[in-house]
């Protein structure tokens, strides 16, 4: 009997626990903020002045933590929509596309330099991973701009593809490509929606 794909596998009970978990952490905050008129306090004005007065040192900073926080497996959205209120739409975007690339390439240096150069898809048993790494292998930088196109800075995407053959060259374009999209939706998104409710 062939077993179906995790994909299809439901969520795990431990997994979806946490899930509502941090859904109903995130409901409760947000009953506290309105009781407490924490929206009309914070105004994303003032945190762009700020973030303003530190210039570069404040972009520096950001990537740095950007890059740290990528490979301790922090999610890349929350980066992003700092990027957005700090210093929003266009400024935001750059900002966090600049702090995504070098992170997600930091990410992959780190992995690639201490697991090797990669895997051929010959020589994994998962038939799975091993049709994911075919896929790679034949068309990798498509592949990667897909990839990244859905899933962005995902940690364990990165992880993924410094284990798989593709090479240096074809990470770095898929990836610059493929985090246009998302990381532009992502921050003028968040700007907007700071503009609406503060």
């Amino acid at each position: 009997m062939i077993s179906p794909p995790k994909s299809s596998r439901p969520i795990p009970p431990k997994r979806r626990a946490r899930l509502l978990m941090l859904l109903a952490l995130l409901f409760i905050l947000y009953l506290v903020g309105r009781y407490f008129g924490v929206a009309e306090r914070f105004d994303p004005q003032a945190l762009r002045v700020v973030v303003g007065e530190t210039g570069w040192l404040g972009v520096l900073i950001y990537l740095l933590l950007f890059c740290a926080g990528l490979v301790l497996s922090v999610p890349g959205i929350i980066f992003m929509v700092a990027s957005g209120l700090a210093w929003g739409g266009f400024y935001g975007t750059l900002v966090a596309w600049v702090g995504a690339n070098l992170a997600i390439i930091f990410s992959f240096a780190v992995v690639r330099r201490f697991n090797g150069a990669g895997f051929e898809s010959e020589d994994i048993v998962n038939k799975y991973l091993k049709r994911l790494l075919h896929g790679l292998e034949v068309y990798p930088i498509r592949t990667i701009i897909i990839s990244r196109f859905f899933f962005s800075t995902a940690p364990g995407l990165n992880y993924g593809f410094a284990l798989s053959s593709v090479t240096n060259r074809q990470h770095l374009i898929g990836t610059l490509v493929g985090t246009t999209v998302p990381v532009t939706s992502i921050v003028f998104f968040s700007d907007w929606l700071a503009g609406r409710l503060f």
